[in-house]
């Protein structure tokens, strides 16, 4: 219990020390005159050093667990750890992405697909936030989002709904979010979203119960596509065939009129009777409705 307990207290102090370092740097901003502001910098660079001195011992005893076999005491401590920093929105990337890579292969040996979704997904939402998305940052993301989306196969496994919609939000990433780092991932739009849309019609997700949340999430995942196909149509994609024929199959399957009009307006773009900015004031409109204030 020793070792749990000091992990732990490592994580403790680590997020202490960021929401300490995130009040200094808060302070700054705060309107005041330039004495009062002189102030405030130099206790600010004092509380920074201590602390970037307070959290490199810590880091330094946590990769000293790191570097050694992890028995489940140790695997828990460092899970929940790490998941609090996610949870409280405290990054440190280098640091959950070092203990990330050392939590899941015993997970996969486990096979514990919760915890593998999280950690899987926390790896992207890593990656894709807050480091530089070279070539080699991005195929771990793509890398991943397969990894999370392959959970598929255990989906009666996972308890809850938070956990399962890790799937569809994978997909949604794979059809919008990596295309938009790097062209070279436009071809595998089409292949991921006619995969989704299949997920979306196993049984597994009745046995579930989640017909209706897979019925929204559709909805939402034909209008990435449409979202994609705009920016996409002009970029020589060998698809935009292929696209318009889909779309003509998601006009059939909306029923709220809304859906419908967005279909015909993208295929109006498509045939150029509709121009850029009457298509992206069209566009806006739509998921200003649809969204509500979630946009505003």
């Amino acid at each position: 219990m020793k070792t749990y307990e000091e992990i732990r207290n490592c994580f403790n102090a680590i997020k202490n020390n960021i929401i300490t370092c995130n009040e200094l740097d808060s302070d700054m901003f705060n309107y005041r005159t330039y004495p009062e502001w002189l102030a405030v910098y130099k206790k600010r660079s004092m509380g920074i050093r201590e602390i970037y001195k307070k959290n490199t011992e810590m880091v330094e005893i946590i990769n000293e667990y790191l570097k050694k076999d992890l028995n489940d005491e140790e695997l828990l401590a460092f899970y929940q750890g790490y998941r609090e920093l996610e949870d409280r929105n405290l990054h440190d990337s280098y640091l959950i992405i070092s203990i990330i890579d050392k939590l899941i292969p015993p997970y996969e040996a486990r096979h514990d697909y919760e915890k593998l979704l999280h950690l899987y997904t926390d790896s992207c939402y890593e990656l894709g936030c807050f480091l530089r998305l070279d070539d080699k940052s991005l195929e771990r993301l793509k890398k991943d989002l397969h990894r999370i989306k392959n959970l598929r196969f255990h989906y009666k496994e996972l308890s809850s709904i938070r956990e399962r919609r890790l799937i569809y939000v994978a997909y949604y990433n794979l059809i919008k979010t990596l295309p938009e780092y790097s062209p070279k991932y436009n071809e595998d739009i089409i292949p991921m979203f006619k995969e989704a849309k299949a997920f979306y019609q196993t049984e597994d997700i009745k046995l579930m119960g989640d017909q209706e949340f897979a019925r929204h999430e559709g909805n939402l995942l034909n209008i990435m596509l449409l979202h994609s196909f705009m920016y996409y149509l002009d970029d020589g994609l060998s698809q935009q065939m292929e696209y318009t024929d889909l779309i003509d199959e998601i006009k059939d399957t909306f029923e709220d009129e809304m859906d419908t009009d967005l279909c015909n307006a993208v295929l109006n773009y498509f045939h150029d009777q509709m121009n850029d900015e009457e298509f992206v004031y069209y566009l806006k409109n739509y998921l200003g409705f649809y969204f509500g204030e979630a946009i505003a």
